[in-house]
């Protein structure tokens, strides 16, 4: 949900998934918004409280993914380990990038990336092509290899 996507003041309106219990629903309205969707115009749009909630539950449970509802649709939203997403909407199938503002990466991370990247450049890649596919694999290093080692072939 996002707050142009869902009736603001209808939590009675949210049906959340039954897999959730209600202590993990509760912490929602306590958390500083962080989780954004991108809209039609391509501009950000903060999540309400109560997603935010669901969203950072499922992150601490080390989800790969959850599915949440608002009103009558229903979405799953697939977590990249980059503090992106994508919420994928289950009747039309649209897709939507997510991010969540407080994401900081791993140092450790970002050194490994980077320590790829100018391998790769050493490769004959250009850098501009290896970072673009890195972050369309949302920083998973195995397909960013595959799909640049394909690209050669």
């Amino acid at each position: 949900c996002s707050s142009d996507l869902m009736i603001r003041d209808g939590q009675d309106q949210f049906n959340p998934p039954s897999r959730r219990s209600s202590s993990q629903r509760g912490s929602g309205s306590q958390l500083l918004p962080g989780w954004e969707v991108m809209g039609d115009h391509g501009e950000w749009v903060t999540v309400d409280a109560t997603t935010e909630g669901l969203l950072r539950a499922a992150q601490q449970l080390g989800e790969a993914s959850t599915e949440i509802n608002c009103g009558k649709r229903s979405y799953t939203i697939f977590f990249r380990p980059n503090g992106e997403a994508e919420r994928v909407n289950l009747q039309t199938k649209v897709r939507r990038q997510m991010r969540d503002r407080h994401y900081a990466p791993d140092p450790a991370v970002t050194k490994a990336q980077n320590s790829v990247v100018t391998s790769l450049v050493e490769m004959g890649f250009s850098e501009e092509k290896v970072r673009r596919v890195l972050a369309a694999s949302g920083g998973d290093l195995t397909k960013t290899l595959e799909e640049l080692m394909g690209s050669r072939e």
